[in-house]
């Protein structure tokens, strides 16, 4: 099957044999948008720190290359980008599409494309990547100019038809800081020509508390560990019977790599005489941000614990739900992935 590449100017506008109805229906195609593939495009998930990658992600490099959440400058899709800085030659943050023992062998010498915001000052030293485990360079996209604004970068690769075993893709820089926003990886022979959103789904972590409050301990009244990554957007609460003479206050903590922390600054909690309330996390990013469980080894994030700061002085309050709400990622290959969880496989 050969490489289609799409040129937004045919047909063009005007001519003898033009119909408005076919330029119009061509137009269309250029935004109908098949699937991401990516979990987490928009870099949303750093449960190991601002100072590392996404937690959906890898990455490679010599000589200590760094990597950062950005969240006020340099930004272009959505609400942060990712910075690398190389140390020793070429540094890359990649993801898995498909990995070794979950790839489908009907996928062998199918199309995969990718496109991305790349931003750098350096010419000829950031872009993207689609790599089959054989390497090559027809998976490389162009480098960007170095001319300090974002460009759509994207690439196109036919896997190799016999021995591929995995679908990677990757933002690279090799001498410079670059930074990467919105990246978009689909099936198929035409590359994406803006960001396509990532699949995601909100769900609750659900903990209920029965009986009088003060019956219950101060800490550790339910936990949860994650199947995959996610992010805590909001804890709501509610009582059949709310406190009075003061508030309820309920904390959600993260585990830490040492110790169980607190997501927030400000705690949800239930004021006297009322019966629900709720609070989003509003302390260290890093702590709202969940990474999967997945055998025997607890690290940042695998973890999250319900505390009872406080109950009511006068009522106690009485049957306490505590749901947590949690953003998460999934893509359309999970069926093929092998590993337990299946999500878990592609990192």
């Amino acid at each position: 099957m050969p490489t289609l590449s799409w040129d937004k100017t045919k047909p063009v506008e005007d001519g003898l044999y033009i119909s408005g109805d076919l330029r119009a229906n061509f137009a269309a195609m250029e935004y109908f948008q098949p699937r991401n593939c990516l979990l987490d495009p928009l870099t949303l998930i750093w449960a190991g720190g601002d100072s590392t990658f996404p937690t959906h992600y890898n990455a490679s490099g010599g000589g200590s290359p760094t990597y950062t959440r950005i969240s006020a400058t340099h930004l272009k899709v959505g609400p942060y980008s990712l910075s690398i800085t190389p140390g020793t030659g070429a540094a890359n943050v990649n993801q898995n599409i498909l990995d070794v023992g979950d790839f489908d062998t009907d996928l062998r010498g199918e199309y995969f494309s990718a496109g991305a915001w790349v931003k750098s000052s350096s010419a000829s030293d950031a872009r993207i990547r689609i790599w089959d485990g054989l390497g090559g360079s027809e998976g490389y996209s162009s480098y960007h100019t170095g001319g300090g604004a974002f460009e759509w970068l994207s690439v196109t690769r036919r896997l190799d038809g016999s021995t591929a075993d995995r679908v990677v893709y990757a933002m690279e820089t090799t001498a410079a800081i670059g930074y990467f926003s919105g990246s978009t990886v689909i099936a198929g022979p035409i590359a994406p020509q803006q960001f396509i959103p990532g699949m995601q789904v909100i769900g609750s972590a659900h903990f209920p508390l029965f009986g009088d409050l003060d019956d219950h301990s101060t800490t550790a009244n339910g936990f949860y560990y994650p199947g995959r990554p996610g992010r805590v957007e909001f804890t709501q609460l509610v009582t059949e019977t709310g406190p009075t003479g003061q508030a309820l206050i309920v904390d959600v903590n993260t585990w830490d790599g040492s110790a169980w922390t607190t997501m927030y600054s400000t705690k949800p909690q239930i004021a006297a005489a009322a019966i629900a309330g709720g609070a989003a996390p509003d302390g260290t990013y890093a702590r709202r941000c969940l990474r999967e469980l997945s055998g025997a080894t607890l690290s940042a994030g695998t973890g999250m614990r319900i505390d009872l700061d406080q109950v009511g002085s006068s009522e106690s309050g009485e049957d306490l739900t505590i749901d947590v709400r949690i953003l998460q990622f999934q893509r359309p290959w999970e069926a093929l992935n092998a590993a337990a969880g299946g999500y878990d496989s592609v990192r």
